[in-house]
């Protein structure tokens, strides 16, 4: 490649403006879109590989219940019984959106809670910025926060020894301030908990009247140590006073981010398979834009055929023409993924926002990165340089000089990339239908309990005027009925069993109206009476179900340390997780204040009016019972929706990257109509001196990308169907996968390309004849 080939190429971009500016454009926007899903696959697997010695940090867990949510006691057995074990400790984390914290004169809301120990900062080593004492947890009322709440709390303050509410009812004392956690640490949290005061630990589950605390347990290895053979001496020496153990196993940190869902999980998780999706997708959208790169530089070079043909009959070799088909397909190449890398960088923020992630420009100039783009780059060029060569080398000389004729093997693969872009569209539509559908479906599910309407405050810790508070608001107009209840759907920190091999139960304390304001329907049985508070509890069917009992009558929930429920009902089965967990064992047991103290949930049922007005109301109550206390609230649909974010950005991105796919097609399509148009011009003007309208060559030059639509449908519909199918088993409950999807896909595919061939046959098809055979 030299100078000359270089100034040949430069003047045959700008004879060709029109075409040069589409293909660049084209291959500059898909490849720019495979930068992002680089940056964002990048940011997935380099998760919770921040902290020193990350190789050495394992998480215990239990394989035969998939549950990492261990009691926390058996933590001390960690730190005694294996040498292998350099430090341990163990973290409940929270990491629902809304949490509260307040100083004495600040309120905010934030994600991120953890109840933890000392034992924390020897496995996490977060830098601490701060603090009253040795160790960041002092007493056990201490509470440690990092840089970011205490700003926004303590501003130009010290908060060292200042308390702080969280929650409304955990009261404690700032003993320590910590850098923020690293962006790229599945752990994150803004407030921690001194998890040595039990007040402080945010979960309990109870199984025959014995209690414990689960708790995520993080183990610092020794260097070199067999993780395997570790993790089945500790499987083997389950201490006996933990039978709800049934094995451990350990797993590495790193595999934590893309592993399975597990119970007890607090970490941050991301989704493998969304992590293969997309990489199917920017393989793809690459794909299609190096197709469309060489439709159109192929088309471009049949404009030239007489041009190669003197060359060759000058004595230009193959080395010649290869040299020079390498400059021109170099220079539209790197034109384009400057172009790329330019689009890239001013998009990004809008990236940002669309993934929900922090990804950074810089991270395309690592090494790694670096060895990709160029080890890409060179093999386009080699494609785009050689391809097109070999297709006008295959003309003889004559050929070149006078009438040619395509071969059967250039239909063949010009066929071939037709049917592959027209596919690898359909199949991406039919994704991002079936997603939309699904996400639809579970936002507008019934949950078993009517969300529409229902706002739930959260009461301080310490209120004791519940009842009070919900005869109030049960005054108002607007104001269908009220329940208290400890924990709601989708908020449920407490799990019973009865110690007999039965399974656990969701339990949530609640009133006798919690049913009624909740919108759940009895299945059997009759719902809360006065008499029964503090000794009867109501189940779901799915508790039934799996207690193996065939009625309710004379049956108990004896869950020990409180003696046991009277079961007087059964409700119909309703959600208290999103739709990807299936519905769970959920007891509700009758509240009885002398037994189980406060509750600090009420959900009201609000009537059809004007909302506003109703907050104003409710407001003025939580004003004169709480006048201090911020009124913290949430609507339980905009709760269930929350869930789905991650689903609706998947939705989001695939369909953006869907749309360009599209218009990459509607592009690829263009460079080949517009060759075979350029083919096929004589033929044309032979068919209107002969009578043909401008429909009847039209409709001609439709039928045959007519066909390769319906056979790209018929491969698509498979691969389509089964990408959907795998990602729709993340949900336990979830739509049928319809087939208006896909015939709607093949009719938006099929207008597309009547649109796009009509649209450049046109020029061909009301050209003068004369001008087509006026040589012949």
């Amino acid at each position: 490649m030299n100078v000359h080939n270089i100034k040949l190429a430069i003047r045959n971009l700008r004879r060709n403006k029109l075409y040069s500016i589409l293909v660049i454009t084209g291959f500059s926007v898909g490849f720019a879109v495979c930068l992002y899903i680089a940056l964002f696959i990048y940011n997935e697997l380099r998760m919770d590989r921040c902290f020193p010695g990350f190789r050495n940090i394992v998480r215990v867990y239990d394989p035969a219940e998939n549950n990492c949510g261990l009691d926390v006691a058996i933590n001390q057995n960690f730190k005694t019984d294996y040498p292998e074990v350099r430090a341990a400790c163990f973290a409940d984390q929270f990491n629902r959106a809304g949490i509260s914290a307040k100083s004495e004169t600040r309120f905010t809301r934030f994600t991120g809670l953890i109840s933890t120990s000392n034992d924390f900062f020897n496995v996490f080593p977060v830098r601490i910025i701060m603090s009253l004492g040795k160790h960041p947890f002092e007493g056990k009322e201490s509470v440690v926060i990092t840089k970011s709440i205490a700003g926004i709390l303590f501003p130009g303050e010290d908060p060292l020894g200042k308390p702080i509410t969280v929650f409304d009812y955990q009261k404690g004392q700032i003993t320590a301030v910590i850098e923020d956690f690293p962006k790229h640490s599945g752990i994150q949290g803004k407030v921690l908990l001194n998890a040595d005061n039990p007040d402080f630990r945010l979960s309990t589950s109870c199984d025959n009247g014995r209690c414990w605390d689960p708790m995520s347990h993080f183990l610092l290895l020794r260097p070199g140590t067999d993780i395997a053979a570790l993790g089945g001496k500790m499987n083997a020496d389950i201490p006996k006073n933990h039978p709800e153990i049934k094995a451990i196993a350990l797993q590495k940190l790193t595999a934590i981010y893309l592993s399975v869902p597990m119970d007890g999980n607090g970490n941050l998780t991301g989704n493998f398979s969304l992590l293969l999706i997309f990489f199917s997708v920017g393989l793809v959208v690459l794909v299609l834009s190096v197709i469309n790169f060489l439709n159109f530089y192929i088309s471009v070079q049949f404009k030239k055929l007489k041009e190669v043909g003197i060359k060759k009959i000058n004595g230009a070799s193959y080395t010649n023409l290869l040299g020079y088909s390498i400059a021109e397909s170099s220079l539209s190449i790197l034109i384009a993924i400057l172009i790329a890398f330019g689009l890239c960088w001013c998009f990004l923020p809008l990236a940002n926002r669309l993934y929900e992630r922090q990804l950074e420009a810089e991270w395309l100039f690592r090494p790694v990165m670096i060895l990709v783009w160029l080890g890409i780059t060179f093999v386009i060029i080699l494609i785009n340089s050689i391809a097109p060569l070999a297709v006008l080398s295959g003309f003889n000389t004559s050929s070149f000089l006078g009438k040619m004729k395509t071969s059967g093997n250039q239909k063949s693969g010009r066929h071939i990339l037709t049917m592959f872009q027209l596919t690898a569209s359909i199949v991406l539509m039919i994704m991002v239908l079936s997603l939309y559908r699904q996400i639809s479906y579970a936002e507008h599910a019934d949950l078993g309990f009517d969300k529409e309407r229902l706002v739930r405050l959260k009461f301080p810790f310490g209120f004791k005027e519940q009842d009070a508070f919900k005869q109030k608001l049960e005054e108002l107009s607007f104001c269908r009925s009220a329940s208290l209840s400890r924990g709601v759907p989708g908020e449920i920190n407490l799990t019973m069993g009865d110690g007999k091999g039965h399974p656990m139960f969701k339990c949530l304390y609640v009133d006798e109206d919690f049913t009624e304001t909740m919108g759940l329907k009895m299945q059997a049985g009759r719902r809360f009476l006065s008499g029964d508070m503090g000794v009867s509890c109501i189940i779901n069917e799915e508790a039934l179900r799996q207690n193996e009992w065939t009625g309710f009558e004379g049956k108990r929930f004896n869950n020990g340390r409180e003696g046991g429920y009277q079961v007087v009902g059964v409700v119909k089965d309703f959600h208290v997780e999103s739709m990807h967990s299936k519905i769970q064992p959920v007891c509700l047991l009758a509240w009885a204040p002398d037994r189980h103290g406060d509750l600090f949930n009420i959900s009201v049922r609000l009537t059809p009016g004007n909302l506003g007005q109703q907050m104003d109301g409710l407001r003025q109550v939580w004003k004169d019972f709480i006048p201090d206390e911020p009124m913290t609230y949430s609507f339980y649909d905009e709760q269930f929706d929350a869930m789905y974010r991650k689903d609706e950005q998947l939705g989001q991105a695939i369909g953006i990257t869907s749309i360009i796919a599209l218009i990459l097609t509607f592009m690829g399509i263009l460079g080949q109509i517009f060759q075979v148009s350029l083919n096929r011009t004589k033929e044309i003007g032979v068919r209107k001196v002969n009578g043909a309208k401008v429909s009847d060559i039209l409709i001609y030059m439709n039928r045959e990308f007519l066909v390769w639509v319906a056979l790209s449908l018929v491969l698509a519909v498979p691969m389509a169907w089964y990408l959907v199918h795998k990602w729709l088993e993340n949900f336990a409950y979830k739509a049928e996968i319809s087939w208006w999807i896909f015939l709607l896909s093949g009719m938006i595919m099929l207008i597309t390309v009547i649109s796009t061939v009509t649209l450049q046959s046109w020029n061909a098809a009301t050209r003068n004849p004369v001008e087509a055979l006026r040589y012949e």
